[in-house]
């Protein structure tokens, strides 16, 4: 079996509440699409190109394999489409604006 590419959930690995946060939706992700980085592994600033480190740290980021990246609220929806069942949740979310 081919293994499917991976999104890369960037969080902050010192805020118990992101940690939290990630673990639930790794915990839902039963593809294994995900894998988390934390903002302070220096690999954050190679995946999130351009980005500046205050941009970097004021929220999470989703990148997709393909390097398109989206952060905070917008991120919800297309984290929300890689888990199971998330299509209906990610259609309300893409429907609410910011």
């Amino acid at each position: 079996k081919i293994p499917e590419p991976m999104y890369r959930l960037i969080h902050d690995g010192e805020c118990s509440f992101c940690r939290v946060c990630t673990a639930v939706v790794l915990a839902k992700d039963r593809r294994r699409l995900l894998r988390p980085v934390p903002l302070q592994d220096p690999s954050a600033q190679d995946l999130l190109p351009g980005m500046d480190r205050a941009a970097r740290m004021a929220s999470w980021h989703l990148v997709a394999p393909d390097g398109r990246t989206w952060s905070g609220g917008a991120a919800v929806a297309p984290l929300l489409r890689l888990l199971p069942g998330g299509g209906p949740a990610a259609a309300v979310a893409e429907r609410i604006p910011g």
